[in-house]
């Protein structure tokens, strides 16, 4: 079960609210101009859900949440978020990649009523093993282009998936609302069989695309592990040259207490 507190100013807290939930709970909140804004949504995993759904959301800025909605389709091992219209985006990860979308506006009690679920084409499929074998190797990340440039309205996603038993951070996106998605590329570039991990995507205000990702290039025949960067300014067309932003760490150090690290950035 999941609580939420609120705060409008001075970090005075009001009382728990629950948000029922369950493992992996995401949280959105629309912050845009359309009628929608203030609209809290939330999904998780199913199999640990404290009540029969996996989906809520609000309509008066967390006083209160519906009841608990079974998504035709699951967002477990994926994220959501809000397009620049106020449309609710979600992508799963752990059956396959697909993307869901609801636009139409929702209504104290109505059904949840989502437009379309669209496969993406991944040629790959998510993985459990590796540097990360009782946790998950990344989830799939969407998110859209809210800025006033040329490519406002596109929408993005990025996921780690499993290549010939390694792992790689690949991306696509949707230039007609989530209809049709372009081929997915690769933006690890490293060329031998590493392990690129926790692949994790955002889209700035000025409609840069960011991901970042665990890489374990510099550590042949290891999990040892570091921080790498990619950008693009051209709406996901080309990216930049890999970076690495961190000093090689050991994903390994609270072993054996768990046999994973987190689940996500």
């Amino acid at each position: 079960l999941c609580d939420v507190f609120r705060t409008e100013d001075n970090f005075e807290w009001d009382g728990a609210v629950p948000a029922h939930g369950g493992d992996k709970q995401w949280m959105v909140i629309d912050k845009t101009e359309n009628p929608s804004k203030g609209n809290i949504y939330a999904v998780w995993h199913i199999s640990s859900s404290s009540c029969h759904g996996d989906f809520i959301y609000s309509f008066d800025g967390g006083e209160t949440y519906s009841s608990c909605v079974l998504m035709e389709r699951t967002c477990a091992g994926g994220t959501i978020n809000i397009g620049a219209d106020g449309t609710l985006f979600g992508a799963s990860g752990f059956d396959g990649t697909y993307f869901s979308k609801c636009s139409k506006v929702l209504e104290e009690d109505a059904p949840l009523q989502w437009d379309f679920f669209r496969d993406v084409p991944s040629g790959a499929v998510p993985g459990f093993e590796g540097p990360n074998p009782e946790g998950i190797l990344g989830q799939t990340w969407v998110d859209s282009d809210h800025s006033n440039g040329a490519h406002h309205g596109n929408i993005y996603l990025t996921a780690t998936l499993i290549f010939n038993d390694m792992a790689d951070i690949v991306f696509t996106r949707s230039v007609d609302g989530g209809q049709t998605w372009d081929f997915p590329k690769k933006i690890n570039e490293d060329l031998e069989e590493n392990y690129n991990w926790f692949g994790t995507m955002s889209v700035a205000p000025n409609g840069r695309i960011d991901i970042v990702w665990l890489d374990t290039r510099d550590s042949p025949g290891s999990h040892n592990s570091a921080l790498y960067y990619s950008y693009s300014e051209d709406g996901g067309e080309t990216f930049s040259p890999n970076v690495r932003i961190s000093e090689i760490f050991d994903p390994h150090l609270g072993y054996p207490n768990q046999q994973k690290m987190g689940d996500y950035f």
